[in-house]
C-alpha cells in the first residue's frame, strides 16, 4: 500500500473516532480497522443503495455501510454520503450518516459524520435511500424493558436533492 493510502486510511480511522466521540457514542475503538477497511472499499468500489456488511470478531460488534449518493462538488472530485451502523452482540444499534471525497485511487477522506438519533412520534423507518428520505433510524429493541428510563428522541434525517443542471443550448435570438 502506498504511503499515501496509509495517510488516507489513518485519517479516515482517525475521523471516525472523533465523529463517534463528538456524537457521544459508544463505538469500541477495536471495531475501527473492520470499519475503515470496508467503509474505504464501499466509498471506492460500489453502487449507492448497496448494504454492505461488516463485522468484527475482536468486538463481535457488526453492522452495515451503504452509499447514499455520488456527487462532485469540482469536477475532478467525486464525494459519497453514506449510512453506516453498529449493532453490538446486545443488540443495541447506532446508526452514523456522513460524507468522505476521494483524495486519490482508493483512498478516501471522511469531510462530516453525525450520529442519526430519533425523534418523537415519527413513523419508524430507515435513514438512506433518497426514496427514504425524511424517515427516521430506530434504535434495535432492548432485552429488558425498563420503565424508569425515559425514550431516546427520534430526530427526522433530511436528504436535499441534487441541484437540477440545464444542458439546453442557446437559442439563436439569444447569441
Amino acid at each position: 500500500m502506498p504511503a499515501s493510502a496509509r495517510v488516507s486510511c489513518i485519517l479516515l480511522a482517525l475521523s471516525l473516532s472523533f465523529a463517534a466521540q463528538a456524537a457521544g457514542a459508544a463505538e469500541d475503538p477495536r471495531d475501527k480497522a473492520a470499519v475503515t477497511a470496508v467503509l474505504q472499499s464501499v466509498l471506492e468500489n460500489e453502487k449507492s443503495g448497496v448494504e454492505v456488511p461488516w463485522s468484527s470478531s475482536i468486538t463481535g460488534n457488526a453492522g452495515t455501510i451503504e452509499v447514499l449518493r455520488t456527487y462532485f462538488p469540482t469536477p475532478e472530485r467525486p464525494c459519497r454520503d453514506y449510512v453506516r451502523s453498529v449493532v453490538t452482540p446486545a443488540g443495541e444499534k447506532t446508526t452514523f450518516q456522513g460524507s468522505a471525497c476521494r483524495t486519490g485511487p482508493e483512498n478516501w477522506a471522511l469531510e462530516a459524520e453525525t450520529l442519526v438519533t430519533e425523534k418523537p412520534n415519527s413513523a419508524p423507518g430507515t435513514v438512506g435511500k433518497p426514496k427514504d428520505a425524511g424517515k427516521t433510524v430506530e434504535k434495535a429493541p432492548e432485552t429488558a424493558a425498563k420503565p424508569d428510563k425515559p425514550k431516546p428522541a427520534k430526530t427526522t434525517v433530511e436528504k436535499a436533492a441534487p441541484p437540477r443542471l440545464d444542458y439546453s443550448l442557446p437559442t439563436s435570438s439569444a447569441i
